[in-house]
């Protein structure tokens, strides 16, 4: 088991893959639990930016809004 943590492009692949293998991607699925934990690091990783803990790499973007930016 890896302690990397899942990040939201990860979480987006698998959203995809299960949708395109016709698996349940609906609230309490393996998709949804990846996207939520996915969606809780990126906010993790924004703060701990802001409070100059972390440095923000070229991995952290925003990709639920395409085009989308984080904020400095």
């Amino acid at each position: 088991m890896s302690n990397t943590p899942i990040t939201k492009a990860d979480a987006q692949n698998i959203q995809s893959m299960a949708s395109k293998e016709g698996l349940d991607t609906g609230k309490g699925s393996v998709p949804a639990k990846a996207q939520s934990f996915g969606d809780k690091n990126f906010e993790a990783a924004k703060e701990a930016t802001a409070k100059g803990f972390a440095t923000q790499s070229s991995d952290d973007k925003d990709t639920t809004k395409p085009g989308t930016e984080l904020k400095k």
